[in-house]
């Protein structure tokens, strides 16, 4: 039938604990889901106490089938032998000493869809106490990364989470794999890398694992005299779990790498002190070191990011302070070439105005979000040149020097300053000019052009005088600095000074006329210098 529902394979491995045994086989036999296949395997319980059990329920529910081991084969034997023999589409483990809420199965079935596991809230219960445990889950989602995931479930341990709900072919897997101590936290970083997720149900205690000793008992895969549990499996599978993962970067592998070494001697140190003291406490000096590195670093980011901060406010305060020579409060200023905002943020500090000019889409974006609610700013997508109209934008993979100039762009990869960056992309864009912006929006006090080999075009949409125009130029390009100067020349008297780099600081004592700034732009010795080009009427 097409809506039969899926069949549910549960597994119970079971020795010798005949009262634990009749508790688990009741919650499962009552649970609201019906389609369920139950396997039981007796790993050769002394007496017939447990098989009698398991008779006196298949009399009444045939889903339930029985194995009896003719030898004990161990632990692991059996938790692999249920899984061996399951046919459903789904499985789950089921230990005998443990318990279930009716609905368990069904609420499980209803939330897995794609994903690998689902497991719900549990607690642990303590029945010679009477005390119930609550547990935090870990911070496990299908929108995290497998970084995220891995890394909150390392942090956060949670064996339990075996005894969920499983895609039985997504953990077939485990038919071939090594059983070791904290396997079962190995089972769920597997499903999280290799697997398609596991989905937590919150707020609903389906499951209780059941203790009935008076303290919770260790219980080591592969018992050994000189110690309580082996730990190299576990660091060692985690490694290479993380190493052959795809899905992670290098950084993030090492990471998470740590995580595990940290956890190997976590567990060392606290299990063996006994059996090994003088290597747990090399194990614990180990750890405070590390925890000593991590605070040395976290000190040493902290200092270096207190440094650039002091170095931002630095720099804005000098560009404040060299601007406040053009810029008045209630100037209209240009920001051609606006990129991300810099400028335009210096020049409203001032308390001037600002008409923002800028053709790429994601650096509009940002300076929507910077200042579209400031009612003294102007945003205009568009790019400037010498006419209206359309033209092809080069998209660098460094959003900041992106051009409308292809011979610049070829100059400057030509001479390697620009050399590891590819302008792969070109977009069409919208041109206005220079004049047109002044028509629509008024003169401006002061106009700074950046366009990256583009301000010659920008300036020949221009018909008149602006007070003072600053415009960058490059070593490579500098033919282009030179037809900027004697064009703006003839609007009427300018005079010119530079700044080199990010200075801001003027490089002549005095300003000097057309000719005498085009001869020492022509005659700098050192080719790497750029800058920016200031041009103020007189």
């Amino acid at each position: 039938m097409k809506n039969r529902l899926p069949l549910v394979s549960v597994g119970i491995p079971t020795y010798n604990r005949a009262k634990g045994l009749r508790r688990t086989l009741k919650c499962i036999t009552v649970q609201t889901y019906k389609n369920l296949e139950i396997i039981v395997s007796d790993n050769c319980s002394p007496g017939p106490e447990t098989e009698a059990i398991v008779r006196e329920f298949m009399a009444k529910d045939s889903r339930i089938q029985y194995f009896r081991q003719e030898k004990n084969k161990g632990g692991t034997f059996n938790f692999k032998f249920v899984l061996e023999k399951a046919t459903g589409e789904y499985f789950m483990w089921a230990a005998d000493d443990d318990e279930w809420e009716d609905r368990f199965i069904e609420v499980c079935i209803l939330k897995i869809g794609n994903y690998s596991s689902v497991m719900t809230d549990f607690k642990t219960l303590y029945r010679t106490k009477n005390l119930e445990k609550s547990h935090d889950l870990p911070d496990l989602s299908p929108q995290h990364s497998v970084y995220k995931n891995l890394r909150n479930h390392l942090l956060n341990l949670t064996p339990s989470l075996v005894y969920g709900l499983h895609k039985r072919t997504d953990i077939l897997w485990v038919l071939k794999s090594d059983i070791f101590d904290w396997w079962d936290c190995f089972f769920i970083s597997n499903l999280l890398v290799n697997g398609s997720g596991i989905m937590l149900i919150r707020n609903y205690i389906g499951y209780k694992a059941g203790i009935d000793t008076e303290n919770y008992i260790l219980k080591p895969i592969n018992p050994h005299p000189n110690r309580v549990f082996q730990y190299y499996s576990f660091v060692r599978q985690h490694v290479l779990l993380i190493a052959l993962c795809k899905k992670l970067s290098i950084t993030e592998k090492l990471k998470l790498i740590d995580i595990v070494f940290r956890l190997g001697l976590k567990y060392f140190s606290h299990y063996e002190k006994n059996n090994r003291p003088i290597l747990t406490n090399i194990a614990k000096i180990i750890l405070k070191c590390r925890q000593l590195l991590v605070f040395v670093n976290k000190l040493i980011l902290k200092v270096a990011n207190l440094r650039c901060y002091v170095q931002k406010k630095l720099d804005k305060r000098k560009k404040l302070e060299f601007y406040s020579h053009f810029i008045k409060k209630g100037d209209l200023c240009f920001d051609v070439g606006a990129n991300l905002g810099n400028r335009t943020d210096i020049f409203l500090k001032l308390g001037a105005s600002v008409v923002a000019i800028e053709p790429q889409e994601i650096c509009m974006q940002k300076l929507w979000q910077k200042f579209g609610k400031n009612n003294r700013v102007i945003l205009v997508q568009k790019a400037l040149g010498d006419k209206e109209g359309e033209g092809n934008f080069f998209l660098s993979n460094a959003q900041a020097i992106s051009s409308m100039s292809k011979e610049w762009i070829n100059s400057v990869k030509a001479s390697g300053r620009f050399s590891a960056y590819q302008w792969q992309k070109t977009v069409k864009v919208s041109i206005t000019t220079l004049e047109k912006v002044i028509e629509e929006y008024g003169k401006p006090t002061f106009c700074k052009i950046d366009v990256e080999g583009f301000e010659f075009q920008v300036l020949k949409g221009l018909s008149q005088p602006i007070k003072t125009i600053s415009f960058e130029f490059t070593p490579e390009f500098i033919d282009s600095a030179v037809n900027s100067i004697k064009y703006l020349s003839t609007f009427g008297r300018f005079q010119f000074n530079y700044s080199v780099g990010e200075s801001m600081c003027l490089s002549l004592l005095k300003w000097v006329e057309s000719e005498e700034i085009c001869k020492i732009l022509l005659s700098l010795s050192d080719k790497t210098i750029f800058g920016d080009i200031y041009a103020k009427i007189t």
